[in-house]
């Protein structure tokens, strides 16, 4: 018996996926680019949708990396009224870290029906941090939904492309939640993962594997954060919990497809948890914090793209995809083997002094009452 079935498979270069590098850091060029080619006598209906996002961008600084340039044939080549913009083309390396060097990319589709096929640029610019304003294509829209700016008129073109450049919170949110749903949800693993799972073969989530540490005072508590930590996505393996009550602790327990399991003893330092955690769980990392997604998803991204011991979440601007940085709220991920490896783990500060390598990255504002 032979199976088919349509899987989108896609993760950008490992080159792209390094937003701590000097260059994510830099400010970005206030332009719009487009990267790719302009086909004369094919795909009319891409020529017609490119054309149209191409004159929307113009007023806000068009930019045309033309894969073709140089190129003498009737097949290639952008309308004359868009020569000023263009810059020439680049090799592919180049590109992928020019992606992170402009405020806006755009995309179009010569495929537009398909709910598994679009281009790759799609995936590599939302790694990079880079927002993405494209003409329709189903898979685009069913992978992505509102993440990516889908237009189909001059009109929605303009506005799409000036809320993102000219506002600064919707253009970070549009970032950090591109990097996140690349990292967390569209690699090589998570496609394998579903080959096995139609195959018939169990597999874990490929996500990154993590347990977190929390306090609980009463059974009340424990409810919460187990309801709590079944929103988050990805799922730690097990809540493990310090328990602050009066009394003995509760038996360990099961909840969703996971564990409850309470640190023996601990006192009331946080420190002491971290430490437990570390020699207690298999997880590979232990983040103690609030069960906030705003907060968990980007230092679980981070996990993928940077070889950091421990991620925060940046105290500044300056302190965003750097190592030795400092945290802006509660909310700590540290490596197990980190935990174990120190006898006297006394939390982040001087974790570089010690050799750690402790990675700041950028997060949206914490989801209230988390």
């Amino acid at each position: 018996i032979c199976c088919f079935f349509f899987l989108m498979i896609r993760r950008p270069p490992r080159s792209t996926l390094f937003p701590y590098t000097t260059l994510f850091r830099s400010p970005r060029e206030k332009s719009v680019v487009f990267g790719g080619t302009f086909y004369r006598n094919r795909h009319l209906d891409r020529q017609a949708q490119l054309e149209m996002i191409l004159d929307a961008a113009v007023p806000f600084g068009l930019v045309v990396y033309d894969r073709m340039n140089g190129t003498t044939s009737d097949a290639f080549g952008f309308p004359e009224r868009f020569s000023s913009a263009i810059r020439g083309g680049v090799p592919y390396d180049e590109m992928v870290q020019i992606y992170k060097r402009h405020r806006l990319f755009l995309n179009t589709n010569s495929v537009t029906a398909s709910p598994t096929m679009f281009s790759r640029r799609v995936f590599e610019l939302l790694a990079s941090g880079t927002p993405v304003v494209s003409t329709p294509s189903v898979g685009v829209e069913a992978m992505f939904g509102d993440l990516v700016a889908v237009v189909d008129t001059p009109e929605e073109a303009r506005i799409s492309m000036q809320a993102l450049m000219e506002d600064d919170d919707l253009w970070r949110s549009r970032s950090i939640a591109g990097i996140d749903s690349v990292v967390l949800t569209h690699t090589y693993a998570h496609r394998l993962a579903k080959i096995a799972e139609a195959a018939g073969f169990e597999v874990g989530p490929p996500g990154p594997d993590y347990a977190v540490v929390c306090d609980a005072n009463s059974k009340m508590d424990i409810d919460r954060l187990v309801k709590k930590s079944e929103g988050l996505e990805p799922r730690p393996r097990e809540l493990l919990v310090a328990w602050r009550g009066d009394g003995l602790e509760p038996e360990p327990m099961s909840a969703n497809g996971g564990s409850v399991r309470f640190l023996a003893g601990s006192d009331r330092s946080d420190y002491s948890s971290q430490r437990q955690a570390g020699e207690m769980s298999s997880a590979k990392w232990i983040y103690r914090g609030s069960l906030d997604g705003n907060t968990i998803r980007p230092l679980l991204s981070a996990t993928v793209y940077s070889a950091a011991d421990a991620v925060v979440v940046a105290s500044a601007a300056d302190q965003r995809y750097v190592y030795d940085a400092t945290a802006d709220r509660p909310g700590e991920l540290i490596q197990s083997q980190a935990l174990r490896g120190v006898g006297a783990w006394k939390g982040l500060d001087g974790a570089s002094r010690a050799g750690f390598r402790v990675l700041g990255v950028d997060a949206l504002p914490a989801e209230a009452n988390s």
